[in-house]
């Protein structure tokens, strides 16, 4: 019985050493997507202008889209 209660108790152990490095992982990623944002908040966002809509047939919209990086 000595060894069965051993195994528990080691299997107790890898549980909580299991858990401390995923709790700091959790964080490390939490402040990575806290970064993330706040670099997507300063590029501008890109611009649609409509230039002009048909009325005949099937209703065509002619759009200009602008970029922060003029690409597109």
């Amino acid at each position: 019985m000595e060894s069965g209660h051993s195994d528990v108790a080691s299997g107790l152990s890898d549980g909580n050493d299991g858990g401390r490095p995923e709790g700091r992982s959790m964080k490390r990623h939490q402040r990575r997507s806290v970064r993330s944002r706040s670099r997507t908040d300063k590029i501008g966002k890109a611009k649609l202008n409509v230039l002009n809509i048909s009325n005949m047939g099937d209703r065509v919209a002619e759009c200009q889209l602008e970029t922060h990086n003029r690409k597109m």
